[in-house]
C-alpha cells in the first residue's frame, strides 16, 4: 500500500506542478500588473498611446505637454492646462475634473479634439487607470496634510 500510494504522489506531483506552472498569458499579465504601481502602469500607458513620435514627446512634444515615463508625472500633476489654464492636467485636489481626462474622455467642455488624435480612443479601462492613478495621489496628499497639520 505504501509503493501505492508513494507511486501516485510521484505520478501526480509533475503534473499539479505542470498546472500550476501553465498559467495563461492573461494571468501572467494581470499579475505584473497588480505588482506594478498604477504610476508605473499610467507611464506604460502614456508611453504606448501618448509618448509616440510627433506627439507628447521628444525636444518640442505637443502643447509642451511630455509624456515619456520619466517626466508624465513632473508634466502633469498639478500642472495647469495650456488649452483651458484654470483647469489642471492632472489635479490632485479634484481627480475627475482632470482636463488630461476630460481630453481622453472627449469630454463636451475640452478645446480641439478628444485624444489621443489620429489614433483610436483609449479604452474605458485605460481611461479609469488614469483616474485611479490621479485619485491615488489625491489620497497622497491628502494624507501628507493631515499629518503635517498634527
Amino acid at each position: 500500500m505504501k509503493y501505492i500510494a508513494a507511486f501516485l504522489l510521484i505520478l501526480l506531483f509533475p503534473v499539479f506542478t505542470i498546472t500550476q506552472c501553465s498559467k495563461s498569458k492573461q494571468e501572467q499579465t494581470a499579475d505584473k500588473k497588480v505588482e506594478q504601481s498604477l504610476e508605473q502602469q499610467v507611464g506604460l500607458l502614456f508611453k504606448e498611446h501618448c509618448a509616440t513620435a510627433n506627439c507628447h514627446r521628444g525636444e518640442r512634444p505637443k502643447k509642451k505637454l511630455d509624456l515619456e515615463p520619466n517626466k508624465f508625472v513632473a508634466s502633469t500633476v498639478d500642472v495647469a492646462s495650456l488649452e483651458l489654464p484654470d483647469l489642471k492636467l492632472i489635479d490632485t485636489l479634484e481627480p475627475e475634473n482632470s482636463y488630461l481626462l476630460k481630453k481622453v474622455r472627449g469630454d463636451e467642455d475640452i478645446v480641439d479634439d478628444r485624444m489621443p488624435e489620429d489614433a483610436p480612443s483609449l479604452t474605458p479601462e485605460q481611461i479609469q487607470l488614469i483616474l485611479d492613478w490621479a485619485l491615488e495621489l489625491q489620497a497622497s496628499e491628502q494624507a501628507a496634510d493631515s499629518t503635517s497639520s498634527m
